[in-house]
């Protein structure tokens, strides 16, 4: 097992211009609406594709023309082929390493199902692997419970445009992530996609997507890391590239919440600038995830970094992702002394320590943004050792580059 030791830079005031990586959530989804498109006669054309691995394996698995495909632990990736494959008219297997194997997906198969898709689990009910016989679908109207995951939706919803007879959807409890699926949608009408909605329900009938040239932006997700490291900072001043404050990320929302954590965001040509305003902090903090549960990750690290009680609220689907991330955080923040708890469906931070032994190996538990968040914390205590550094390749192939840039000082051993 591999360890990278993270250090503070010696000089306190950070300063560059960074790359960050393409949006793999926009990849995603114009992968799988270029590939629809093509078979309808038109033309995708995808500039600046993320590197992402997962993007990589998405795009290998459209690509690929044998019997079983394994996405590993791509789990976008999954809940995108299944619909796919299942109007492609071939038949495959799908299926993924033993996390993937655990991750529920049956909400998206009962749906499928109920259009008359050819789709079976392979061992145990509701779970991967998916044995998918492909065939033309004439559509109709589903519900569909949208409190497990919006990429459920969203897979619908990409395929929608190919049934004979349409699609309405009908959207059943709370919906979790939902910032995505306005990002679906988004780009399925840029591609010229017509869609009826009224709150929880959508219609699409059987149209084409056209023929355009659309740019996938920088990834806001992985801008979180580095607006975590603003705060930290005495005073920063860090470029980031390709991203725009009007973004079609919901993850965007974070310039407006750091700029309570004193964090400043001025757009500029080509991408925006951040930095550290001292200004005084709050003595609380409280959101709801719900929207957007890839940031829970970086805001706990970010305010037990800064001493700040925090409530999470809304945030119990994250057990379902790359990990058990409640778990996760939970287990990793006591590591260095921060005391979490998760009571009501909410993750909590009351301000206290813990009396455990400060060590500062962090387990990542193959999620690479357990590596991502946890590594600005060096900031804060000097020194961090990250587990199994490289799973940033899942997101930001080049995290560990661009932190150089800042000056932070690296060393790898086994």
């Amino acid at each position: 097992m591999e360890f990278l030791t993270i250090q503070k830079p010696q000089n306190t005031f950070l300063e560059g211009e960074i790359e960050l990586p393409r949006s793999k959530s926009i990849s995603n989804r114009l992968l799988i609406i270029q590939k629809i498109a093509k078979k309808q006669g038109e033309k995708i054309n995808i500039k600046h594709l993320s590197d992402a691995q997962d993007t990589k394996i998405l795009q290998h698995s459209l690509q690929n023309h044998q019997k079983i495909i394994n996405i590993e632990n791509a789990g976008t990736a999954f809940r995108f082929l299944t619909a796919y494959f299942a109007i492609s008219e071939q038949e495959i297997i799908l299926t993924g390493n033993d996390r993937m194997l655990q991750r529920p997906i049956n909400e998206l198969v009962t749906a499928l199902k109920t259009l008359n898709a050819d789709v079976e689990f392979l061992e145990n009910e509701g779970l991967p692997p998916l044995r998918i016989a492909g065939k033309k679908l004439k559509g109709g109207n589903i519900e569909i419970n949208a409190n497990v995951s919006s990429q459920f939706i969203s897979a619908l919803l990409l395929i929608a445009p190919t049934f004979e007879n349409g699609l309405s959807i009908s959207l059943k409890n709370k919906v979790v992530s939902d910032s995505y699926i306005k990002m679906t949608l988004d780009l399925m009408k840029k591609c010229g996609i017509k869609i009826q909605q009224n709150e929880n329900f959508f219609h699409i009938s059987q149209q084409k997507y056209l023929s355009t040239n659309i740019e996938v932006e920088s990834d806001w997700t992985a801008a979180s890391y580095f607006f975590e490291i603003a705060a930290f900072s005495e005073k920063s001043n860090l470029f980031l590239k390709n991203l725009s404050l009007n973004s079609c990320q919901g993850d965007a929302i974070i310039h407006k919440i750091f700029e309570n954590l004193g964090v400043k965001s001025v757009s500029e040509n080509n991408g925006i600038r951040i930095s550290n305003e001292k200004t005084s902090l709050p003595k609380t903090f409280e959101y709801n995830f719900v929207a957007n549960p890839d940031l829970v990750q970086t805001f706990a690290v970010t305010l037990c970094g800064l001493r700040i009680p925090f409530i999470f609220n809304e945030i119990e689907h994250l057990r379902f992702k790359e990990t058990d991330r409640i778990n996760a955080l939970k287990n990793e923040l006591e590591k260095i002394c921060f005391r979490i708890f998760y009571k009501d469906k909410k993750l909590i931070y009351d301000g206290n320590f813990t009396e455990r032994k400060f060590t500062s190996i962090i387990s990542t538990y193959d999620d690479h943004r357990m590596s991502l968040s946890f590594a600005p914390m060096c900031l804060k205590i000097n020194e961090i050792q990250i587990e199994n550094p490289q799973n940033v390749e899942k997101s930001f192939p080049n995290f560990w580059k661009e932190l150089e840039k800042l000056n932070f000082i690296f060393k790898m051993y086994e």
